[in-house]
């Protein structure tokens, strides 16, 4: 990620103009994922911005290894469990380490150079929770492929992983929703 981009995130957090998010609630392929997790999961959630998705799964006792590039969001995130661990990082510049987590989560985050490593990053029988804007969200700017995925990708993207459910993009939600699990 340039630093460019670096700075609007953070300025972005900075400013407040997403602390409405964590208001809202989470995404529902958190909630669809957490009664299939174990009693005590590891859970990764790749650009976490302010804790909106991991922060309730933290509160009941799992581990979660929340990152994101804004310092800003985790400035402007309320107080985290001792069990919810932060990191700063670049995910351009991260690998996730293999066989680590029983669910990932990436909620309105896309990096298609990470998806392989994501999927890796799964325990067996593990779950990737995920939300990602869709061409359908873009309705006053030019879409960037990079940025989107269609809901067609998703056994392209991810050829290990089985859906479990998928919520294909509407008029009302324009983000492709689903639940995959590692065999």
């Amino acid at each position: 990620m340039s630093e460019e981009e670096k700075y609007k995130w953070n300025k972005a957090y900075e400013e407040g103009r997403f602390q409405s998010h964590f208001e809202g609630p989470r995404s529902v392929t958190v909630d669809w994922a957490t009664p299939l997790l174990p009693e005590t999961a590891e859970i990764l959630d790749v650009g976490c911005g302010i804790l909106r998705n991991c922060k309730e799964l933290a509160d009941a006792g799992h581990h979660v290894l929340a990152i994101d590039v804004a310092k800003e969001a985790f400035l402007h995130a309320p107080c985290s469990p001792p069990n919810l661990e932060t990191m700063i990082k670049d995910l351009d510049d991260w690998e996730p380490p293999k066989n680590s987590f029983d669910l990932v989560i990436m909620v309105h985050y896309l990096n298609r150079e990470l998806l392989d490593g994501l999927a890796q990053s799964l325990r067996p029988g593990g779950l990737l929770a995920l939300e990602i804007r869709s061409p359908l969200s873009y309705e006053t700017e030019k879409p960037i492929p990079r940025y989107w995925l269609r809901s067609e990708e998703l056994n392209e993207v991810f050829p290990s992983l089985v859906i479990l459910k998928q919520v294909n993009p509407t008029a009302d939600s324009k983000s492709v929703k689903a639940l995959l699990k590692r065999a």
